[in-house]
């Protein structure tokens, strides 16, 4: 027997165990947290790209990627165990890059809670580390400006 079969007998055997009605309860709740994670549009930081409809599925980019990416999240959120593809669009839009989110019949809502909650924390993480590394900058800017002001100062004054 094949793969592709076996995924077919695989399917009937449940649909047979499930019936129509559990087949409606498995969707209905695969949809739902769909719906808890759209609670990401909120925070003001991403954008929807998905549609309610088809796949159980949230893909979602940022609405500003200058100072970290999708892919920079997709890659932090490993820490914490979750694997969320990070894609850039196929031609005519490949300036947005997404993350994808798929729903599966064993995700429950708490899990949507705690997936939210771990994006929204390395998102604060990754906007912390750039507000150090540009107040950093301004540091060295500034001393960089007082060092010539002083060279400038002790030259014109004769001391060098």
């Amino acid at each position: 027997m094949d793969t592709g079969s076996s995924q077919i007998i695989a399917q009937y055997y449940q649909f047979i165990r499930l019936g129509f009605e559990g087949y409606m309860d498995v969707m209905k709740n695969c949809n739902e947290n769909v719906m808890v994670l759209k609670g990401l549009e909120k925070t003001g930081r991403f954008n929807i790209i998905s549609k309610d409809i088809g796949v159980s599925l949230l893909a979602f980019s940022l609405k500003d990627s200058s100072s970290y990416t999708v892919f920079h999240i997709s890659k932090s959120l490993r820490r914490f165990g979750w694997v969320t593809p990070a894609y850039t669009m196929p031609p005519d839009v490949q300036h947005i890059s997404v993350l994808r989110v798929v729903i599966r019949e064993d995700f429950s809502h708490s899990l949507a809670d705690r997936l939210i909650a771990d994006i929204v924390r390395v998102v604060n993480e990754m906007e912390a580390a750039h507000s150090t590394d540009n107040t950093r900058n301004a540091n060295i800017s500034f001393l960089s400006t007082i060092s010539k002001v002083f060279v400038f100062g002790c030259f014109k004054l004769g001391f060098l």
